[in-house]
């Protein structure tokens, strides 16, 4: 492009016989500068044709990097449907995933583990100070991975889902948010409780949604995810959270700027 370039890479992990690709959109620069991981559910390709959308985030200062992980973009299930495809969703293949004693949450923390580690290797990239964008249902499966990340200092969590409980609970859900569930999970936690061990960094939560996919109220959201709020006031890290309500569609741009 004109003002920025865009490096495709894959890496390969150690116990999976898939690649993992991923880009890396930088400036045709030399210096090193913090991370912009962004993840979208849709895949790394609905940043790639954004071009207004990158440029905001290059002018902030940002490298980005963007990836495709199991079961989104081209890591995508193209063959196999199965006898249970609702809405673009297998479910067969995310119950096979839990006859096997995984999930496809699990996996695609898995596949975050492994390439938020091959950046080290690049020397443009401050990867101690990384603020990751994630999208609709993939904050499901970023949040069992950011738990154990200490390099990421800022989260922006768009659309998550309010809790796997209001799944459970709910009679006609969106497929898309079962599919990154976690089998029995409500038995011991919930999405708060990983939400609330973010606690070290900042946290911003914009326009949380339910199993339907519809924005939450106020109301609702402090009756399922209290805990959070209770943990970050409890640590003196109040200042660090910020859960916002516009009740349409944002850009993640917008908030970067926001000072907590």
């Amino acid at each position: 492009k004109e003002n920025y370039k865009i490096e495709k890479y894959f890496i390969q992990g150690n116990d999976f016989s898939y690649p993992l690709p991923f880009v890396i959109i930088k400036p045709y620069t030399r210096e090193k500068r913090p991370l912009l991981f962004y993840m979208d559910a849709a895949g790394k390709d609905e940043l790639i044709k954004n071009e207004d959308e990158i440029s905001v985030y290059l002018n902030m200062g940002y490298t980005i990097m963007a990836p495709d992980v199991l079961g989104t973009g081209e890591l995508s299930n193209t063959a196999f449907k199965g006898d249970s495809y609702i809405q673009d969703f297998s479910f067969n293949l995310f119950i096979g995933a839990n006859l096997v004693g995984k999930s496809i949450a699990g996996m695609q923390a898995s596949d975050l583990d492994i390439l938020l580690k091959s950046i080290q290797t690049l020397e443009d990239i401050d990867a101690t100070n990384i603020t990751a964008v994630v999208k609709d249902e993939a904050c499901s499966s970023y949040l069992h991975f950011a738990v154990f990340n200490r390099n990421i200092k800022r989260t922006i969590l768009m659309n998550p889902l309010v809790s796997y409980e209001d799944v459970a609970t709910t009679k006609n859900y969106e497929p898309r948010y079962l599919w990154t569930a976690v089998p029995e999970a409500i038995r011991y936690y919930d999405l708060s409780f990983l939400q609330s061990l973010l606690v070290s960094q900042e946290l911003v939560v914009v326009n949380p949604v339910t199993a339907k996919g519809d924005y939450v109220s106020p109301k609702k959201w402090d009756e399922n995810n209290y805990i959070v709020e209770e943990v970050y006031e409890n640590q003196n890290m109040k200042k660090k959270l910020k859960v916002i309500f516009t009740g349409r569609e944002e850009s993640p741009a917008s908030f970067l700027n926001e000072k907590l």
